[in-house]
Protein backbone atom coordinates (compact mmCIF):
# COMPACT_ATOMS: atom_id res chain seq x y z
CA UNK A 1 0.00 0.00 0.00
CA UNK A 2 2.83 2.45 1.05
CA UNK A 3 4.61 1.76 -2.37
CA UNK A 4 1.34 2.94 -4.25
CA UNK A 5 0.83 5.74 -2.40
CA UNK A 6 4.60 6.93 -3.19
CA UNK A 7 3.92 6.09 -6.50
CA UNK A 8 0.85 8.60 -6.76
CA UNK A 9 2.16 10.59 -4.26
CA UNK A 10 5.44 11.44 -7.33
CA UNK A 11 3.18 10.64 -9.92
CA UNK A 12 0.93 13.58 -9.67
CA UNK A 13 3.26 16.55 -9.83
CA UNK A 14 5.35 14.71 -12.75
CA UNK A 15 1.80 14.64 -14.76
CA UNK A 16 0.92 18.10 -14.17
CA UNK A 17 4.26 19.24 -15.42
CA UNK A 18 3.24 17.56 -18.44
CA UNK A 19 0.30 19.05 -18.52
CA UNK A 20 1.59 22.51 -18.03
CA UNK A 21 4.11 21.96 -20.89
CA UNK A 22 1.63 20.99 -23.58
CA UNK A 23 -0.53 23.98 -21.98
CA UNK A 24 2.31 25.95 -22.55
CA UNK A 25 3.55 24.83 -26.12
CA UNK A 26 -0.13 24.88 -27.50
CA UNK A 27 -0.67 28.75 -26.05
CA UNK A 28 2.74 29.81 -28.01
CA UNK A 29 1.25 28.60 -30.49
CA UNK A 30 -0.21 31.67 -33.18
CA UNK A 31 -3.46 30.98 -33.93
CA UNK A 32 -4.20 30.72 -37.55
CA UNK A 33 -7.81 32.81 -38.45
CA UNK A 34 -6.83 35.87 -40.72
CA UNK A 35 -8.63 34.13 -44.21
CA UNK A 36 -5.89 34.93 -47.23
CA UNK A 37 -7.35 36.63 -50.63
CA UNK A 38 -6.09 36.17 -53.85
CA UNK A 39 -3.14 37.96 -55.73
CA UNK A 40 -4.43 40.56 -57.93
CA UNK A 41 -2.83 40.49 -61.19
CA UNK A 42 -1.33 43.58 -63.56
CA UNK A 43 -1.01 43.69 -67.03
CA UNK A 44 2.06 42.00 -67.97
CA UNK A 45 4.68 44.20 -70.24
CA UNK A 46 6.26 42.06 -73.19
CA UNK A 47 9.03 43.47 -74.93
CA UNK A 48 10.57 40.97 -77.29
CA UNK A 49 11.29 37.61 -75.77
CA UNK A 50 11.11 39.16 -72.47
CA UNK A 51 7.93 39.26 -69.98
CA UNK A 52 8.05 41.29 -66.41
CA UNK A 53 5.35 39.96 -64.95
CA UNK A 54 3.52 42.32 -61.59
CA UNK A 55 0.94 41.36 -59.45
CA UNK A 56 0.01 42.57 -55.81
CA UNK A 57 -0.12 39.84 -53.40
CA UNK A 58 -3.49 39.10 -51.21
CA UNK A 59 -4.52 40.27 -48.10
CA UNK A 60 -2.46 37.46 -44.79
CA UNK A 61 -0.59 36.09 -47.66
CA UNK A 62 2.59 33.59 -46.02
CA UNK A 63 4.11 32.26 -49.09
CA UNK A 64 3.45 32.97 -53.09
CA UNK A 65 4.38 31.10 -55.85
CA UNK A 66 4.29 31.64 -59.59
CA UNK A 67 3.21 29.48 -62.15
CA UNK A 68 4.33 30.48 -66.14
CA UNK A 69 2.70 27.17 -68.59
CA UNK A 70 1.94 26.68 -71.95
CA UNK A 71 -1.04 25.62 -71.59
CA UNK A 72 -3.78 26.52 -69.77
CA UNK A 73 -4.91 23.77 -68.52
CA UNK A 74 -5.79 23.84 -64.24
CA UNK A 75 -6.28 21.96 -61.58
CA UNK A 76 -9.48 21.95 -59.89
CA UNK A 77 -7.83 24.39 -57.29
CA UNK A 78 -7.54 26.90 -60.19
CA UNK A 79 -3.75 26.54 -60.22
CA UNK A 80 -2.04 25.85 -63.34
CA UNK A 81 -1.96 21.89 -64.06
CA UNK A 82 1.88 21.76 -66.05
CA UNK A 83 3.47 24.71 -65.03
CA UNK A 84 6.66 24.07 -67.69
CA UNK A 85 7.86 27.60 -67.87
CA UNK A 86 7.85 29.10 -64.43
CA UNK A 87 7.29 27.22 -60.86
CA UNK A 88 9.18 29.31 -58.76
CA UNK A 89 8.28 30.35 -54.99
CA UNK A 90 7.87 34.18 -54.84
CA UNK A 91 7.00 35.42 -51.53
CA UNK A 92 7.27 38.80 -50.44
CA UNK A 93 7.68 39.78 -54.16
CA UNK A 94 5.73 41.22 -56.79
CA UNK A 95 7.19 41.56 -59.74
CA UNK A 96 9.24 39.00 -62.24
CA UNK A 97 11.21 38.93 -65.41
CA UNK A 98 11.74 35.67 -67.58
CA UNK A 99 13.91 35.95 -70.50
CA UNK A 100 14.47 33.88 -73.76
CA UNK A 101 10.48 33.51 -74.36
CA UNK A 102 9.77 31.50 -77.94
CA UNK A 103 7.40 33.21 -80.11
CA UNK A 104 3.72 31.73 -78.84
CA UNK A 105 1.23 32.52 -75.68
CA UNK A 106 1.36 31.64 -72.45
CA UNK A 107 -0.37 31.68 -69.18
CA UNK A 108 0.40 32.41 -65.73
CA UNK A 109 -1.32 33.07 -62.38
CA UNK A 110 -0.22 33.78 -58.51
CA UNK A 111 -0.51 30.85 -55.78
CA UNK A 112 -1.28 32.09 -52.14
CA UNK A 113 -0.60 29.79 -49.15
CA UNK A 114 -1.74 30.82 -45.39
CA UNK A 115 -3.54 29.64 -42.52
CA UNK A 116 -3.72 25.75 -44.65
CA UNK A 117 -5.54 27.54 -47.02
CA UNK A 118 -5.10 28.02 -51.12
CA UNK A 119 -5.79 30.68 -52.99
CA UNK A 120 -5.34 31.30 -56.97
CA UNK A 121 -5.95 34.41 -58.51
CA UNK A 122 -6.99 34.63 -61.73
CA UNK A 123 -5.74 33.04 -64.76
CA UNK A 124 -4.15 35.52 -67.39
CA UNK A 125 -2.34 35.34 -70.64
CA UNK A 126 0.76 37.02 -72.99
CA UNK A 127 1.99 36.39 -76.09
CA UNK A 128 5.75 36.83 -77.16
CA UNK A 129 5.82 38.15 -81.00
CA UNK A 130 7.86 36.70 -83.51
CA UNK A 131 10.41 38.98 -84.80
CA UNK A 132 9.47 41.06 -87.48
CA UNK A 133 12.82 43.03 -88.36
CA UNK A 134 13.32 43.27 -92.35
CA UNK A 135 16.84 42.63 -91.92
CA UNK A 136 16.51 39.36 -90.22
CA UNK A 137 16.94 36.40 -92.15
CA UNK A 138 17.42 32.69 -91.12
CA UNK A 139 19.68 29.67 -92.95
CA UNK A 140 19.61 26.40 -91.93
CA UNK A 141 22.22 24.93 -89.86
CA UNK A 142 24.84 23.12 -92.25
CA UNK A 143 25.93 19.32 -90.63
CA UNK A 144 29.22 18.25 -90.11
CA UNK A 145 30.32 14.36 -90.60
CA UNK A 146 29.17 12.55 -87.42
CA UNK A 147 32.33 11.21 -85.55
CA UNK A 148 31.48 7.39 -84.57
CA UNK A 149 33.04 5.40 -81.87
CA UNK A 150 31.68 2.27 -81.30
CA UNK A 151 28.50 2.63 -80.59
CA UNK A 152 29.04 6.08 -79.48
CA UNK A 153 28.15 9.45 -81.82
CA UNK A 154 29.17 12.91 -81.63
CA UNK A 155 26.97 15.06 -84.26
CA UNK A 156 28.28 18.37 -84.79
CA UNK A 157 26.79 21.82 -86.93
CA UNK A 158 27.43 25.41 -87.41
CA UNK A 159 24.31 27.40 -86.47
CA UNK A 160 23.33 30.89 -88.46
CA UNK A 161 24.08 33.96 -86.51
CA UNK A 162 20.57 34.31 -86.19
CA UNK A 163 19.29 31.40 -84.31
CA UNK A 164 17.96 31.24 -81.70
CA UNK A 165 16.81 28.25 -80.83
CA UNK A 166 17.89 24.57 -82.17
CA UNK A 167 16.77 21.34 -81.87
CA UNK A 168 18.20 17.95 -82.84
CA UNK A 169 16.25 14.97 -84.33
CA UNK A 170 18.05 11.43 -84.93
CA UNK A 171 15.68 8.62 -86.46
CA UNK A 172 16.28 5.21 -87.57
CA UNK A 173 14.04 6.13 -90.33
CA UNK A 174 14.66 8.31 -93.29
CA UNK A 175 10.91 9.57 -93.32
CA UNK A 176 10.42 13.50 -93.47
CA UNK A 177 6.80 15.15 -93.21
CA UNK A 178 6.29 18.34 -96.14
CA UNK A 179 8.31 20.43 -93.47
CA UNK A 180 11.27 18.45 -94.02
CA UNK A 181 10.82 17.24 -89.87
CA UNK A 182 11.97 13.29 -89.45
CA UNK A 183 8.57 11.78 -88.73
CA UNK A 184 9.92 9.14 -86.34
CA UNK A 185 12.67 10.28 -83.91
CA UNK A 186 13.11 7.54 -81.84
CA UNK A 187 16.79 7.56 -81.23
CA UNK A 188 17.24 11.57 -80.15
CA UNK A 189 14.76 14.35 -79.98
CA UNK A 190 17.05 16.96 -77.72
CA UNK A 191 17.28 20.86 -77.73
CA UNK A 192 20.61 21.76 -78.30
CA UNK A 193 20.08 25.38 -77.98
CA UNK A 194 23.65 27.30 -78.09
CA UNK A 195 25.15 24.19 -78.65
CA UNK A 196 27.06 23.23 -82.02
CA UNK A 197 27.71 19.62 -80.56
CA UNK A 198 25.50 16.72 -79.38
CA UNK A 199 26.86 13.29 -78.34
CA UNK A 200 24.52 10.46 -78.11
CA UNK A 201 25.53 6.62 -76.38
CA UNK A 202 24.65 3.56 -77.08
CA UNK A 203 23.15 3.39 -80.60
CA UNK A 204 22.51 0.20 -81.79
CA UNK A 205 23.76 -1.27 -85.26
CA UNK A 206 22.47 0.25 -88.15
CA UNK A 207 21.39 3.61 -90.60
CA UNK A 208 20.59 6.27 -88.68
CA UNK A 209 19.44 9.67 -90.37
CA UNK A 210 19.52 12.96 -88.77
CA UNK A 211 19.20 16.56 -89.08
CA UNK A 212 18.76 20.23 -87.40
CA UNK A 213 15.75 22.63 -86.62
CA UNK A 214 16.56 25.96 -86.29
CA UNK A 215 14.53 28.99 -85.05
CA UNK A 216 15.17 32.46 -85.62
CA UNK A 217 13.73 35.76 -87.00
CA UNK A 218 10.07 34.52 -86.52
CA UNK A 219 10.91 31.07 -88.83
CA UNK A 220 11.88 28.07 -88.53
CA UNK A 221 14.85 26.16 -90.98
CA UNK A 222 15.29 22.55 -91.21
CA UNK A 223 19.15 21.45 -92.16
CA UNK A 224 19.78 18.91 -95.23
CA UNK A 225 19.00 15.19 -93.98
CA UNK A 226 22.67 13.71 -92.80
CA UNK A 227 23.06 9.97 -92.69
CA UNK A 228 25.12 7.58 -90.62
CA UNK A 229 26.27 3.88 -90.08
CA UNK A 230 26.67 1.83 -86.89
CA UNK A 231 28.55 -1.61 -87.91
Amino acid sequence: MNLKLNRLKYGIPILIIILFIILAKDKAQPKCTAIPTPAILNTSEADGSTVNLTWTNGQNSQMTYLNVSTSQSTKPDGSLEDPDIVNDAVTNKTSYLKSNLMPGTYYWNVVTDACKQRKVSELKSFTIQPTTKADCELTPAVLNTPVIKDSTVTFSWTNDQNTEASYINVSSSNEINDNGVLQTVDIANDVVSNNTSFTKENIASGTYYWNIASDGCGQRKISELGTFSIE
